[in-house]
């Protein structure tokens, strides 16, 4: 193990040293990304109840439902009888949390995630935690990987820039200090409304036609169709329109905030910016 790693676990276990490792055998998720992350670990025999909302891998939907992300079912959990319940500070709401410490429940809440360091640090954490931290280390050692070989290809290129739609009504974006403008940059993009206030700002049409995108990256999330394609061509003035550059994301792995998701996301988008360079 490397000195980096041996850090990040002698402070995990010094920090979290309330929680119990690595016996854990009745496990609660009350969030997608948690639920991938056990399945990612191979710790999935231990997974007890998800929410509606855990839909990845396939095998997660075959668990016990507790409820939604923001409304999770207390009586339900309770009657699973789970030894550890893993929640997010970001995603689920924190009256939930301290209802279930309150009933006496071992939870654990872990950060929001900004950027990939925050990914990267909450994965390794939940491998601490669920006694496979080797397992997490050797995931994250390969994903680093990748990562660099990626930044260095495109540092020495021209910049691309990208319009990333999160929201259609209204339209939302992603600013700095997100996974999604570091995507962006580390693809070897711009992202146009990096300067925005706010990490997912609302932006307007008219603003986006301004900043002129090369690339129009539209998330499929709950309001957004085909109609929002539709919308854009609607305006062949923008080079990502004329150039037939603008593309779908599945929601799954371009907003869901796993380590395998961010480079599934980083490697798709790093090949449409080097697609888009040799046009």
């Amino acid at each position: 193990m490397g000195v980096k790693y041996k850090s990040i676990l002698a402070l995990f276990l010094l920090f979290f040293s309330g929680t119990s490792y690595a016996d854990h055998k009745r496990v609660v998720s009350l969030a997608p990304s948690i639920t991938e992350e056990i399945y990612l670990l191979g710790a999935e025999d231990s997974l007890i109840g998800v929410t509606s909302y855990c839909r990845y891998p396939e095998e997660a939907r075959n668990k016990e439902i507790i409820g939604t992300v923001l409304e999770p079912s207390m009586e339900k959990i309770v009657s699973l009888k789970p030894d550890l319940v893993l929640a997010t500070n970001e995603g689920n709401r924190q009256e939930s949390i301290k209802k279930l410490a309150a009933l006496g429940l071992n939870v654990v809440a872990f950060n929001e995630t900004k950027g990939f360091r925050d990914i990267e640090r909450n994965f390794l954490r939940l491998g601490v935690i669920l006694g496979r931290f080797e397992t997490a280390r050797q995931i994250m050692d390969g994903i680093n990987a990748k990562i660099e070989a990626i930044r260095k290809e495109s540092a020495a290129a021209d910049k691309i820039k990208i319009f990333w739609q999160l929201g259609a009504r209204p339209i939302v974006s992603a600013s700095a200090g997100t996974f999604t403008d570091e995507i962006i940059n580390w693809a070897g993009g711009v992202n146009i409304f990096s300067d925005m206030a706010g990490r997912y700002p609302r932006v307007s049409i008219e603003e986006v036609i301004k900043r002129n995108p090369e690339i129009i990256i539209v998330v499929t999330m709950g309001d957004i169709t085909g109609s929002e394609l539709d919308l854009w061509r609607r305006f062949p003035g923008i080079d990502a329109v004329r150039n037939n550059r603008v593309y779908v994301y599945d929601m799954h792995f371009a907003c869901t905030p796993t380590p395998d998701n961010f480079i599934v996301a980083l490697e798709k988008t790093a090949g449409l910016v080097k697609e888009a360079r040799q046009q």
